[in-house]
């Protein structure tokens, strides 16, 4: 009888160690099988949705290197239990059998081996311990993914959206007359027949923006974002100056590799990449009728970049745009070509840049150019034409020196016009 128990035991052991092993995979499973949003390839900052992944993948982390811990003493318990048994088969065939009185005597010398077995294996109480450990930490990490979930946007694939926008209110009090009443960008002569003074406010200049990070493809990380607002006019109805169209700002593409990044869609100007800001005119940059380079334009564009040290390189930029020419279009429902599209060509478009640090900010120089083929009917063609000269140099931690300089042709289309095209 004692001599049964005794090998059985052992065998007790390993069926109690496997049913713990089993229920910690399969809780595993469960949490691996749990979708979590990947971050972004591509980020300006550390986002509280980052952090929140980091602290999932380390969790994460932490399950499996214990799994992995715990395989090995099973695979440890398992050696050490087979040669408990040779031991207890050898010392068994060379005693022959025994009477059942001896059954004490052969359990006390096979208890050597069975010991050095159990004193190699984790105790019971060890095994709960760690199986509660990961039950816990199974439990937090359901507890957060699900945070997750209820914050995130729900989309219709496994990729990571970001929604964001702004509800902008804009109150205005003019004197004297305006060519529009809520943007005022010209002064006009007073009318004899208007009044001096006009009140009034808008939510148009609301934003809201769409971003979402895709696969890896051929290497590049792939995102895309599109930025809209309500200021494409008004519809005809009652009252509808409170209801603006919406319209699209920027929509483009992006496929970043290490040192190469490819854009396509619409997007500003890169080879004039600074604007004014101001909340009272956001959807025209500030200053966009006195004569500041800007358009949202289709476009493709290859950047290119040579890094000197962490925090030094140089940046090549090139491409092709949809070439405007500043004209309003002639019909409300279909297109017509431009002077720019009739040429039957592109604008071409490039800029050098060099980007560094100071004072613990970055600070980027940069020239560019920009040539749009325009062809105006009756063999009247011309080449409209931009050279362009950026920067933003820090002064300090709070102050820096930003603009821009520019000297060009026909180029009515990118705001240098001041309201008319060429």
């Amino acid at each position: 009888m004692r001599q049964d128990c005794s090998r059985t035991l052992p065998i007790m052991c390993l069926f109690l160690l496997v049913i713990c092993l089993s229920s910690l995979l399969c809780a595993a499973q469960d949490g691996a099988g749990t979708s979590i949003p990947r971050p972004g390839a591509v980020s300006n900052g550390s986002s509280p949705e980052d952090t929140q992944v980091r602290e999932l993948q380390s969790a994460m982390a932490n399950i499996e290197a214990q799994m992995v811990q715990m395989q090995r003493e099973t695979a440890k318990l398992e050696a050490e239990l087979h040669d408990a048994r040779a031991r207890l088969a050898a010392l068994k065939d060379s005693q022959g059998p025994q009477p059942v009185q001896n059954a004490d005597k052969l359990g006390s010398s096979s208890s050597g081996p069975l010991q050095a077995a159990n004193q190699g294996a984790p105790s019971d109480s060890s095994l709960k311990d760690q199986l509660s450990k990961v039950e816990e930490n199974q439990q937090v990490l359901q507890s957060k993914v699900n945070d997750q979930y209820q914050t995130k946007v729900e989309s219709a694939s496994k990729y990571r959206v970001v929604l964001s926008g702004m509800a902008l209110l804009n109150v205005f009090d003019n004197r004297g007359s305006v060519d529009n009443f809520d943007v005022p960008q010209l002064a006009q002569q007073p009318s004899p027949s208007a009044s001096n003074a006009a009140f009034g406010a808008t939510v148009r200049q609301s934003t809201i923006g769409l971003d979402v990070f895709g696969p890896t493809l051929a290497g590049a990380r792939t995102y895309g974002e599109v930025e809209t607002d309500f200021f494409g006019g008004f519809p005809d109805a009652p009252n509808g100056v409170t209801a603006g169209i919406m319209r699209i700002r920027t929509a483009t593409i992006h496929l970043d590799w290490n040192n190469t990044s490819v854009v396509v869609g619409q997007d500003g100007l890169f080879f004039a990449p600074l604007s004014p800001t101001s909340f009272a005119s956001l959807a025209e940059p500030a200053f966009a009728y006195s004569g500041t380079l800007w358009a949202w334009v289709p476009q493709v564009r290859v950047e290119q970049r040579f890094h000197f040290s962490d925090q030094s390189a140089l940046v090549l930029q090139g491409g092709i745009l949809d070439s405007l020419s500043g004209e309003a279009p002639s019909y409300n429902f279909y297109r017509t070509a431009e002077a720019g599209e009739a040429s039957g060509q592109p604008a071409y478009a490039t800029r050098l840049a060099w980007t560094g640090s100071a004072f613990g900010r970055s600070l980027a120089v940069g020239v560019g150019g920009y040539l749009s083929p325009e062809n105006w009917g009756f063999g009247r063609k011309i080449n409209g034409w931009a050279t362009t000269a950026d920067w933003d140099v820090p002064l300090g931690r709070r102050f820096s020196l930003s603009g821009e300089l520019y000297r060009g042709n026909a180029i009515g289309g990118l705001g240098a016009g001041i309201g008319r095209s060429v």
